[in-house]
């Protein structure tokens, strides 16, 4: 146990020694994309929500466990290929 805690104690000194402050130009671009990633993630979230409810409230009742697992993974699917195009397409 002691000679792992070494390896890493050295590992977190030595990573630590390499790394610097970002400028602030590359920190406000990370501010931004955190920023953007939790307004899309936090957009989704409603989405998701408001439909839930406006299906409850419609009298529909709830949409069968099979139906879900197929969209979340509909959602995967294109967000990934969408994902691979982007970065395909960059290095063309």
């Amino acid at each position: 146990m002691s000679s792992k805690s070494g390896k890493l104690s050295d590992t977190i000194i030595r990573l630590l020694r390499m790394v610097s402050r970002p400028e602030p130009e590359e920190y406000k671009m990370m501010l931004r994309v955190v920023l953007i990633g939790l307004g899309l993630l936090g957009t989704i979230g409603f989405v998701f929500q408001l439909m839930g409810s406006f299906l409850e409230f419609a009298g529909l009742g709830g949409i069968s466990r099979e139906y879900v697992l197929l969209g979340g993974i509909i959602i995967i699917l294109v967000i990934l290929v969408l994902a691979v195009y982007l970065r395909r397409r960059e290095e063309i």
